[in-house]
Parts: C-alpha cells; sequence; structure tokens
C-alpha cells in the first residue's frame, strides 16, 4: 500500500497533498469490509445501495496526509436512489495497528449514487 510521508504532505500544503492520488479499480479488503458493514441493513434504500456497491469501480485514491479517499464511479445505468439525494452517513470505526486513535469511516452518497469513502 502507498504511505505518502507525511514530512513531504506537510510542506506541499494540503491542495498538494489532495494531488496524490493512486488510479485502482479494484476495492481493497478494508474498503470492501467497511462498505458491507455500512450498507448491512434491510431497507429499500440500502437495497439500492447495496445494487451500487456491487457495480462500483474505483477512480482513484487520495492520501491527504491525515486519511484517505476513494473516489467511485458507478456504471451508465445504475440505479440511482428516488429524489438523487446527498448526504454523508457512516458509524465504522477500526482499530488500526500505528494509529493511536484508530480510523472512522463514512460514505458520500451524492445525487443519488456513491461517490467517495
Amino acid at each position: 500500500m502507498f504511505s505518502p510521508s507525511s514530512g513531504a504532505l506537510a510542506s506541499a500544503g494540503p491542495r498538494a497533498a489532495r494531488l496524490l492520488t493512486t488510479p485502482n479499480i479494484h476495492l481493497t479488503n478494508l474498503e470492501k469490509a467497511v462498505l458491507e458493514k455500512l450498507l448491512n441493513e434491510k431497507s429499500e434504500l440500502f437495497q439500492i445501495l447495496i445494487k451500487q456497491y456491487l457495480a462500483l469501480q474505483v477512480l482513484d485514491r487520495e492520501y491527504t496526509g491525515v486519511g484517505i479517499w476513494t473516489n467511485f464511479s458507478t456504471p451508465a445505468g445504475t440505479i440511482k436512489l428516488s429524489g438523487s439525494p446527498s448526504f454523508w452517513f457512516g458509524d465504522v470505526h477500526a482499530k488500526i495497528k500505528g494509529l493511536e486513535h484508530g480510523a472512522a469511516f463514512e460514505l458520500l452518497v451524492e445525487d443519488g449514487v456513491f461517490e467517495c469513502l
């Protein structure tokens, strides 16, 4: 896994940090586990999100120096949530060796489809 130097990011500033991206079309095992935990509901809304999850592609990952954004693309024709809402949600936390406070995960749905984790 790519891990940019925090010193390099700190000296380059926050805008430069967002430019450090790595394209990858596959979800990591951690991303899969987080998304499956987030989508572990039975409602109609979550059933649509599960269909999106099964079709989504990873556009890239942005390493910010304090976290990682995984940006998604959903294929044309993928069913959207009714009304095309935009919202953040999530309550998944992980203890990760080397991270004093662990990690938290949220999913952004924008215009009714997955946007980023």
